[in-house]
């Protein structure tokens, strides 16, 4: 009992000293996002989870799919929910930079709604219902790459084995997996500098023919096919207002 009990306080001592970087967390909030999805048994309001908002739906009559839409994606994208092991319809969502409301309508087989668990709602003008989520404040998501400059450009690196062949594909080059190849600056070092439009953009990298996310983004998001991929956002350039001084 005494050398176990050794044995556990040199773990401790041993954990305290590691330096956690958000590249070593991001398995350990999947872990316990995996945990809490399946452990869901029942509905219940939208709850905050680390840095993402966890839905949920269950209709007493069948259903084949569930999604959501949200209005600061201009409701374009369907994010499909998961059924959990205990027949509980689940989205994990990520919280969107910058937004201190999130604004949405669930979509039951075609059949738009709000959010029947969510009591929080707004009406438009027409008396259309939408399920509110209310944050203490607007949400900044942590990114150590891409470094995007406020002159519109950004520089993509990824660190990997040498001798590779990098490519970088996304929104911003249509995903064309073979126009922007990324040059290989040291041994296992690529990188690459591209100019992009404001807005929230897409990614993810082609090594030797195989899809990679970028492990030093942890912004990670859904695309329109349910797949994952890195995301970043180019900021709007500042407005410089001018004043025009008129002499006599």
């Amino acid at each position: 009992m005494i050398a176990q009990r050794k044995r556990f306080i040199l773990s401790i001592l041993i954990i305290s000293t590691v330096t956690i970087t958000p590249t070593m967390l991001w398995p350990l909030n999947s872990l316990l996002t995996d945990l809490t999805v399946q452990s869901i048994k029942e509905a219940r309001p939208p709850e905050i989870l680390i840095d993402s908002v966890i839905f949920t739906y269950k209709s007493p009559e069948p259903v084949r799919y569930v999604g959501a839409r949200f209005e600061h994606e201009d409701y374009r994208i369907l994010h499909l929910y998961q059924r959990n092991r205990n027949g509980v319809f689940v989205l994990v969502y990520p919280l969107p930079d910058g937004i201190k409301k999130i604004k949405y309508r669930i979509v039951a087989d075609g059949v738009w709604m709000p959010d029947p668990t969510n009591k929080t709602r707004e009406q438009d003008r027409y008396g259309t219902e939408f399920s509110v989520v209310e944050l203490k404040r607007a949400f900044q998501r942590f990114t150590g790459n891409p470094t995007v400059r406020d002159d519109g450009t950004v520089t993509f690196k990824l660190k990997t084995n040498p001798g590779k062949i990098v490519t970088l594909t996304g929104d911003f080059n249509m995903w064309d997996p073979f126009l922007t190849r990324m040059r290989e600056t040291e041994p296992g070092l690529y990188q690459v500098t591209i100019r992009v439009l404001p807005g929230r953009h897409y990614y993810y990298y082609i090594v030797n023919g195989d899809k990679l996310l970028d492990p030093l983004n942890t912004d990670l998001r859904t695309d329109y096919e349910g797949f994952s991929v890195s995301s970043f956002l180019v900021p709007q350039p500042k407005r410089v207002s001018v004043s025009v001084l008129e002499g006599n």
